[in-house]
């Protein structure tokens, strides 16, 4: 359907609806696994809570108002509920802190020198437990092998104390526990084939991307990490580098990559006659295997979930939602893991894209949009240069819009587990981002040259490309670094100023999404986040 005056501004009727119906369960279930990881709603008023909301809700259907109410009261105690059951409170765990034996389902293990080791994996208080948790194991003798359940012991701890940088980075990691001087005491299940072949495909995939034409071992590391998605990967200067001008998240699997693999596998399964259902489900089963090889972290899963509603609604012939998959991919996510209510990695994987589609994307079509002019002149009359010069000016205000969404929604975040808000991220991200996409290209190139070893010269070429590539963006982040005021240090000491900050911010984006075109500005969440760091400062 058309509109009757071509010059009229309004929203296209062909755009996806802004109702987003899994916003009344993700966003209630993530209040309830915040509220039983505070500590504020025991058990027995969580299944309260939400039988009381599941009758209300039988008994409201004919009231929307009630309903809905009924339905986010079922959701909040359904989410503090099941974060009780799987996750389990962190005194819990941490109040005998010293000597402990643990089962731990290990995932990720790092061999380091002289026989020491690091893994990282799930623990249990014992092996029919529903409870579990992330843990990192500092150990030595024998490692540990991947996917396998073991009994570990050493002394126990807590991770991520708010003074301390380096514990907040294993935080963000989705660790909570950490074990050091660990050994391994028994071994209670081996790892499955499964997960022994993933383990070694997923070695073989970090140790082809650092074989290049040219020697270039610092470029290798960071083609490694930006393929893989495993910051450990790094340089220790290059993980400081790019922590100190924001733009550390390049180096996680997140949408950029998934989105590019995902149009290559369609477009090869189009190429093999596979009609659209096939090639969307093998293309899916691809992306996933990508993931879990990768290590299934928080902003890959959210990139295979919005794939995946996004590729359904393909094939069945409807508009897709990105802020529809944003929920849906976030409640699944807190299924399968309530922990990461809690993790900061989950909270600004989220928070940022959150920013993205209810402001950024809004605010750079806005202001990137043409004049009245510019429509009425028609495209032959007007020369290449200008053109390029509109372009240009369209990228710009569309990177600047996301950024600046991306940075709002995850100061607040960032201000209260790290202590730090990088201002000057903006710029660098407005830099690097659109310089990472050749490296994601390339390294792709690269995994599909890899099957045939005949063309190992031409994959080595590539690498070499994509390695020099990456580094010179660190080169180029590594002089923005040293830039005056690049990262503030700063931290809220009371958690609430943090989380009504958060909330604050989010809140007005979606209000600001439901309301017309012309009002979808990057100020009102600015002025929010504005007063926000100045009470937090007064505080402090």
């Amino acid at each position: 359907m058309d509109r009757t005056n071509t010059l009229d501004e309004s929203e296209d009727l062909g755009q996806p609806s802004r109702h987003a119906p899994a916003l009344w369960v993700a966003l209630p279930f993530l209040a309830g696994c915040l509220t039983d990881a505070a500590g504020l709603m025991g058990p027995v008023y969580a299944y309260s809570l939400a039988t009381i909301g599941l009758v209300g809700a039988f008994f409201s259907t004919n009231r929307r108002s009630h309903w809905i109410a009924c339905i986010i009261l079922t959701g909040v105690g359904f989410g503090a509920c099941w974060h009780a059951l799987r996750a389990g409170r962190m005194e819990s765990w941490t109040g005998d802190q010293g000597r402990a034996d643990l089962f731990v389902e290990v995932n990720q293990v790092d061999e380091r020198e002289e026989g020491r080791w690091r893994a990282t994996g799930w623990v249990q208080t014992g092996p029919i437990d529903t409870r579990r948790r992330n843990i990192l194991c500092d150990g030595f003798e024998a490692p540990p092998t991947p996917g396998g359940l073991y009994v570990l012991s050493g002394f126990l701890s807590a991770c991520g104390q708010p003074d301390d940088p380096r514990e907040n980075w294993f935080r963000s990691q989705n660790i909570s526990l950490r074990l050091t001087r660990a050994r391994v005491a028994a071994e209670i299940e081996p790892a499955s084939f499964l997960a022994q072949q993933e383990n070694q495909l997923g070695k073989r995939l970090a140790a082809g991307f650092r074989e290049l034409t040219w020697e270039n071992p610092r470029g290798g590391s960071l083609l490694a990490a930006t393929m893989v998605g495993q910051t450990r990967l790094l340089e220790t200067d290059d993980r400081l580098i790019f922590s100190a001008t924001g733009t550390l998240h390049l180096f996680a699997i997140s949408g950029l990559h998934i989105t590019g693999m995902a149009v290559a596998l369609v477009w090869l399964g189009r190429k093999c006659r596979l009609n659209d259902r096939v090639g969307g489900a093998v293309a899916l089963f691809t992306l996933w295997v990508y993931v879990e090889v990768t290590g299934g972290t928080p902003s890959a899963c959210r990139a295979w979930i919005m794939a995946a509603c996004i590729l359904a609604c393909t094939t069945l012939q409807r508009l897709s939602n990105p802020l529809q998959g944003l929920l849906l991919a976030c409640a699944i996510t807190l299924v399968l893991d309530p922990q990461a209510a809690t993790d900061a990695g989950f909270q600004l994987s989220y928070a940022s894209v959150a920013g993205i589609l209810l402001v950024g994307s809004p605010a750079a079509k806005y202001f990137s949009r043409p004049g009245l002019a510019e429509r009425l002149t028609p495209k032959e009359a007007i020369s290449k240069t200008v053109r390029a010069v509109r372009w240009l000016r369209m990228r710009i205000a569309e990177g600047f819009c996301i950024s600046v969404a991306a940075s709002t929604a995850g100061a607040p975040i960032a201000l209260s587990v790290f202590g730090s808000l990088c201002p000057g991220g903006i710029f660098a991200n407005l830099l690097l981002v659109p310089l990472s996409g050749l490296p994601v290209v390339l390294g792709m190139i690269s995994v599909g040259l890899s099957f045939f070893s005949w063309l190992d010269i031409l994959r080595h070429f590539v690498n070499s490309i994509a390695a020099s590539w990456l580094h010179g963006m660190a080169f180029l982040a590594e002089i923005l670094a040293m830039l005056p005021a690049m990262t503030t240090k700063a931290h809220w000491r009371s958690d609430w100023v943090g989380a009504a900050a958060s909330l604050s911010v989010l809140g007005t984006m979606l209000w600001q999404f439901h309301q017309p075109t012309n009002a979808k500005t990057l100020a009102r969440p600015f002025a929010v986040l504005l007063t926000w760091l100045i009470f937090g400062a007064i505080l402090v």
